[in-house]
């Protein structure tokens, strides 16, 4: 399982680095803060050092699309005083041994359920229908576009393009436009009401 391992400052000599370092399971992308580019469709981990103090975290967040809600754990000093955090992540507290971390961590992603109104996409595959029950299961490109669809109010081709599909946005590929085609009758299957529709300059959206 590969997750974005963000620091709230520079990570060389950090001690938590070899706290991380012991997995066998996770594969760490340790980034910076200051430098991070979340997405709804990745899992993330968000370290807070002992020595920040939650102003200098709040500013950190600032004009940032981060997705506390589907995807992020907080990893917390424990004398920080959580009442501060507006948003609702996932909260996991040290010094706590590793084994201890990466069991709670792999519970949380593995088990999330994500959500938009009356439709969840379970286990990162399932998409349902909470109110009819009805469910259809989405391919791995598919579950990263519908994840965009539900975190944004709209969602640009070409972002799709590089971030889902990992092509350049100037090479003129039908395989976006395909897999759009089947998510869209797969999302009808489940529900005949939602839409996948084009908006302004060859945006996306789910209605």
């Amino acid at each position: 399982m590969k997750v974005g391992l963000f620091f709230n400052d520079e990570i060389s000599n950090n001690y938590l680095i070899d706290f991380f370092k012991q997995s066998k399971k996770i594969n760490y992308d340790y980034k910076n803060l200051s430098n991070a580019n979340l997405s709804s469709s990745n899992k993330n981990i968000i370290v807070l050092k002992a020595n920040c103090t939650f102003l200098k975290f709040s500013k950190k967040l600032e004009n940032k699309s981060f997705y506390f809600s589907n995807n992020t754990i907080l990893f917390l000093p424990k004398k920080h005083n959580k009442t501060f955090i507006k948003f609702t992540p996932n909260i996991i507290n040290y010094p706590i041994k590793y084994v201890d971390f990466e069991n709670l961590s792999l519970r949380f992603f593995r088990s999330k359920k994500i959500i938009f109104k009356n439709l969840q996409l379970k286990n990162g595959s399932n998409l349902c229908n909470t109110k009819n029950n009805k469910q259809t299961h989405l391919t791995e490109i598919e579950s990263k576009i519908i994840l965009e669809l539900f975190a944004n109010a709209s969602v640009a081709k070409k972002f799709l393009t590089k971030k889902v599909l990992n092509q350049s946005p100037l090479i003129d590929s039908k395989s976006l436009e395909s897999h759009i085609y089947r998510l869209r009758k797969k999302l009808f299957e489940v529900d005949s009401i939602k839409k996948i529709v084009l908006v302004g300059n060859d945006n996306l959206k789910i209605i």
